[in-house]
């Protein structure tokens, strides 16, 4: 004969469809002792009966066999929420491709503007030359071109 510790060891009880139809229907027959006998022989909770009891009023066998758990999931499930996770970093990855043709097609164009303006300026330079940037009067009240004092801009004047 098998203790109550030795039967526990052995993991949750496992019921049977039949088995959870059979007891609720014989326990409904049964007068109030009769029914605390049967809970007692068969080692069961009231709140057990309750549930089975349920089950067979929502779906009847069917409900009573279904395992216990949540449902298998279903490979597709898994399947699309790959593909959607790839989807959105390939839309991350557009994005980024996009913003790059963008400012390299702005980038030609700016290049273009510049070759074209300085073409049309036949060598010269707008720019002052390094030997008029770096030119400065000692004692004087202005320094470099590029310095922050005010400047009364001399390359203007020495360029002949």
């Amino acid at each position: 004969m098998l203790r109550w510790s030795d039967e526990r060891a052995a993991g949750p009880r496992r019921y049977s469809a039949e088995y959870k139809a059979r007891i609720p229907a014989e326990y409904e027959t049964l007068d109030r002792q009769g029914k605390g006998a049967l809970l007692r022989r068969e080692g069961l909770h009231s709140s057990l009966l309750t549930n089975w009891r349920e089950q067979r009023d929502r779906g009847a066998k069917t409900a009573l066999a279904a395992p216990a758990g949540r449902p298998k999931a279903d490979p597709r499930d898994k399947e699309i929420a790959r593909l959607q996770g790839q989807v959105a970093r390939l839309e991350a990855e557009l994005g980024k491709a996009r913003t790059v043709i963008e400012v390299q097609g702005k980038l030609s164009a700016l290049l273009d503007q510049i070759a074209t303006d300085s073409a049309t300026n036949d060598g010269e330079s707008t720019w002052p030359s390094r030997r008029t940037r770096t030119r400065t009067r000692t004692r004087s009240r202005w320094r470099a071109p590029f310095s922050r004092a005010p400047v009364p801009r001399p390359w203007t004047t020495w360029r002949r």
